[in-house]
């Protein structure tokens, strides 16, 4: 049960402390100018640090006993393995399209590189993308774990991920919605 709150409570801590970094660059680049040319490498590091331990706690609170799903079966495993390969897919489908640079959060810190809200290839889908992968993952880990305690987590992920982080990011995307460059056009 310790193990269950310690990655809870990590990933609200990584989650948390990622929005709230992005918020404070995005009003008037307020980590700019406290820590200067260094800024995006002091964001990243900080960053790093509680997403580490969440993953370590994570994969650690696999191998403990979890209370089980109320339904159970066959099914809900090859959904669960389904899910985890769709997840990926998409995550790797997303990060391919944007490429290291925009995907680290880079654009926060360079206001040259300021791009557009993407809608074609898989965002034409997903409002979220990568999170969305993310969540997916979770998801089908519970249900193949048959564990309850994995699916707070999946939720925990939607909510804070997707809607949370993902809302104080695309804060800096324009408006509407509009189109990205060409590379994103697969």
């Amino acid at each position: 049960m310790e193990l269950f709150w310690a990655t809870v409570g990590l990933f609200l801590l990584s989650s948390g402390l990622q929005a709230g970094l992005i918020f404070l660059q995005q009003s008037g680049g307020q980590l700019t100018r406290w820590w200067g040319s260094r800024a995006f490498a002091i964001y990243n590091v900080i960053t790093l640090i509680p997403w580490t331990a969440f993953v370590l706690v994570y994969v650690m609170f696999q191998f403990t006993p979890h209370p089980a799903l109320p339904w159970e079966g066959l099914w809900l495993q090859v959904l669960g393995g389904i899910l985890i390969f769709a997840g990926v897919c998409v995550a790797l489908w997303v990060g391919i399209l944007l490429g290291p640079a925009r995907l680290n959060g880079v654009r926060f810190f360079d206001p040259a590189l300021q791009e557009e809200r993407a809608v074609s290839g898989p965002f034409r889908w997903l409002e979220n993308r990568m999170y969305t992968g993310y969540f997916l993952v979770f998801l089908g880990v519970a249900l193949l774990k048959n564990s309850l305690y994995d699916l707070a987590i999946a939720l925990e992920s939607l909510l804070l991920l997707n809607y949370l982080q993902a809302g104080i990011e695309n804060r800096g995307l324009g408006a509407g919605k509009q189109r990205c460059s060409s590379a994103c056009d697969s």
